[in-house]
Parts: C-alpha cells; sequence; structure tokens
C-alpha cells in the first residue's frame, strides 16, 4: 500500500473519530451547535467540508445536527454551493486526475471496461454524493473527460441531494 494511501485512511478515520466525539462529549456537540447556528454561512461553510477526506464525516455531523429554524432545502443548496467549489478547485488541480494513486484499481477495471465513461460517472457521482470524500469521486469522473461546466453542474445537484437527504434524516430524528 502507498503511503498516500494510507495517509488519506488515516485522515478519513480521524475525521470520523472527532465526529463521533463531537457527538459524545456535550461541550463538543454545544460548540458544533452554536456554529450551525449562525444562520445560513454555516451550511456553505459545512458544504466546503462535505467535500473533503478529513472533514466530511464532522460536516455530515453539522448537517444531521442542523437547527430546525433553517430551512433544510436552503441549506442543501448553500452546501452543494460549497461543496461543489471545493469540487471544481480539486477537478481543475488533479487536471481530470487519471494520475490519483488511489483509483489504480478503478483504472485497472476501467481499461477492460467497454462502459468505462459510464461507469466512472456513475460510480463518481455516488461516492459525490455520499458522505465520503469527494476526491475519489472527482478521480473517477475525471476519467471520461466531462467538461467543467458539466462536472460543476453535476457536483452540484449530487451534492445537493446528498446534504439534503442527511439534513432531512437528521430532521426526522430530532423532532
Amino acid at each position: 500500500m502507498h503511503l498516500d494511501k494510507k495517509i488519506t485512511y488515516i485522515a478519513f478515520a480521524a475525521g470520523v473519530a472527532i465526529a463521533i466525539l463531537v457527538l459524545a462529549i456535550p461541550s463538543w456537540r454545544s460548540a458544533l451547535l452554536a456554529i450551525a447556528g449562525v444562520g445560513y454561512l454555516a451550511p456553505f461553510m459545512a458544504g466546503t467540508m462535505y467535500a473533503n477526506v478529513v472533514t466530511s464525516p464532522l460536516s455530515a455531523v453539522m448537517f444531521f445536527e442542523l437547527p430546525v429554524s433553517v430551512n433544510p432545502i436552503g441549506a442543501a443548496i448553500l452546501g452543494g454551493i460549497g461543496s461543489a467549489s471545493y469540487d471544481l478547485i480539486i477537478y481543475r488541480l488533479l487536471g481530470r486526475a487519471s494520475h490519483v494513486s488511489i483509483v489504480e484499481h478503478f483504472t485497472a477495471w476501467l481499461n477492460h471496461n467497454r462502459y468505462r465513461t459510464w461507469a466512472s460517472v456513475i460510480l463518481g457521482g455516488i461516492v459525490i454524493a455520499s458522505p465520503l470524500p469527494d476526491e475519489l469521486g472527482i478521480a473517477m469522473i475525471g476519467f471520461s473527460k466531462m467538461s467543467t461546466r458539466w462536472f460543476l453542474l453535476l457536483s452540484f445537484a449530487l451534492n445537493t441531494a446528498g446534504i439534503l437527504a442527511i439534513t432531512l434524516i437528521g430532521r426526522s430524528i430530532h423532532q
């Protein structure tokens, strides 16, 4: 296993551990709720965190714990804008990401699959919509040679849907 893969897994595990601690420690949870209660700036900030390998678990907790006073659709749209903004930067920096080592096995599979463009978009989209780190989904979609405009629209729509689902689940549990 490459060192960068190990670091990615460790960083994601650390993010999950922090998210669990935030839920378990009352003072940390209160701090998170105070941040989430800032209004509509909080969903945008949480959206930028939703796409990152280290902060995606904490962002999911923030959307899950969003106060009832915040409209879930508005929060999801603002979170989707924040997340799509982050994704766009990564998409442009990775140069459509065919060299990212975390997708080596995926690359080998794609090279032997005639449906590789659609497979990369569908699987990458699933990863982007979920609270999993978007870098993997961006790398997968990079194989399709999708234009930046279409990528940005896809990223926004998928992240918004994922954030809305988390927010609505949290809302239904807390009521």
